[in-house]
């Protein structure tokens, strides 16, 4: 039996970093039509979703998808952005939320057997960062599910290790040791050629029937493809 999770930044290029904030480079309410239809398309089970503009998003996301479809964000937080998931409702028994000490907040989709943690951590501050993840990675080595999966944006680009520094260093070497990339090596996942998007399976892990990045369902002036992972839950 598999299971289809996408992870997907549905953020836009930061312009605003050259134009003195004036864009927004969070998904718009707008934007909430075009990404259900693309789940859709892409026939997923569950997608984690980073750069929501706040947790109302998700909700009209969850209208757009419809009945068959259940879903949370995490909630509100420091930071300007938010991370949800969306499962099927056939598959999903609840959600949790994760705290992390810096106020970054992840959140999981509970499955049959499995959980699903959508994770979005600090772009700029590896040390904030490294902290973040590794929080994470306690939260999820302490669940009882034979299956727990972190799908989401680590901001680290693990198949470039001149690109990190000391705390990426250490945080590649924690997940190494504890868990599987089930996303392969595909290219990068950001649209200005570095990998940040990953699925990660807690070790021991299940195999990746297939993973594809989805380059043709990017949004309009979107920086993240959609990774797409089939994982085999027989395993």
């Amino acid at each position: 039996m598999s299971l289809r999770v996408v992870t997907w930044n549905v953020g836009r290029l930061h312009f605003g970093r050259w134009l003195g904030g004036a864009h927004d480079s969070r998904a718009s309410d707008d934007d909430m039509a075009e990404i259900a239809r693309r789940v859709v398309a892409l026939d997923a089970d569950v997608v984690a979703l980073q750069e929501l503009a706040g947790p109302h998003q998700c909700h009209l996301l969850l209208a757009h998808l419809g009945d068959a479809w259940s879903g949370a964000a995490a909630e509100p937080e420091l930071f300007d952005r938010t991370t949800a998931i969306v499962a099927r409702r056939s598959l999903a028994s609840g959600f949790e939320g994760v705290a992390t000490s810096s106020g970054r907040r992840a959140v999981a989709a509970i499955l049959d057997g499995a959980v699903v943690l959508a994770l979005h951590v600090d772009a700029w501050r590896s040390r904030v960062r490294a902290q973040q993840i590794a929080e994470l990675v306690e939260w999820s080595l302490a669940r009882a599910e034979p299956l727990v999966l972190l799908a989401g944006d680590l901001n680290i680009d693990l198949d470039h290790p001149v690109t990190q520094d000391a705390h990426d260093r250490a945080i590649v070497r924690l997940l190494d040791k504890g868990f599987a990339d089930l996303g392969g090596s595909h290219g990068p996942t950001w649209c200005l050629g570095r990998r940040l998007d990953y699925v990660l399976a807690r070790r021991p892990s299940p195999r990746a029937l297939h993973a594809r990045l989805a380059h043709a369902l990017r949004l309009p002036l979107g920086d993240h493809f959609p990774l797409v992972v089939d994982v085999d839950k027989s395993v």
